[in-house]
């Protein structure tokens, strides 16, 4: 009985094993695409049962605007300016300030690559907030 044995995943015919390169990382990529697509959905969702601007609307958005920057920018400041739970205003006034500085900021970005990213983010948020609240940031 002669047994037919397939090739090894990801092995191109007629390439040496030995020069091979390894399998391409398309798991990691796959799992992206599926986290991206259900954000998506999730935004979607969130869109559709949210169609006008209510106070509850208002308090999740700065609530979740709160989780961020202590989640994201957090990530790039030093230890002693983390932003604390309660304290997410009073650290933002001067995180604002700040972020005009350029070796500060140079040291966020060598803590956290997309420090500028997460920052950006943060202040879009807050001023749709102030558009909403009638007030400027």
């Amino acid at each position: 009985m002669t047994r037919f044995l397939a090739p090894p995943p990801f092995r191109n015919v007629g390439q040496d094993p030995k020069t091979q390169s390894s399998p391409p990382s398309s798991l990691g990529s796959l799992s992206q695409i599926i986290i991206r697509a259900r954000q998506g959905h999730l935004v979607q969702e969130f869109r559709t049962s949210n169609s006008t601007l209510t106070p509850k609307l208002v308090d999740e958005i700065h609530s979740a605007w709160k989780d961020y920057i202590r989640s994201e920018v957090n990530k790039g400041l030093p230890e002693n300016e983390k932003i604390i739970q309660g304290n997410e205003e009073g650290a933002w006034k001067s995180l604002s300030q700040k972020i005009q500085d350029a070796p500060w900021k140079q040291e966020c970005l060598k803590r956290h690559e997309k420090f500028d990213m997460a920052f950006s983010a943060a202040v879009c948020e807050k001023f749709y907030a102030s558009l909403i609240h009638g007030t400027i940031i």
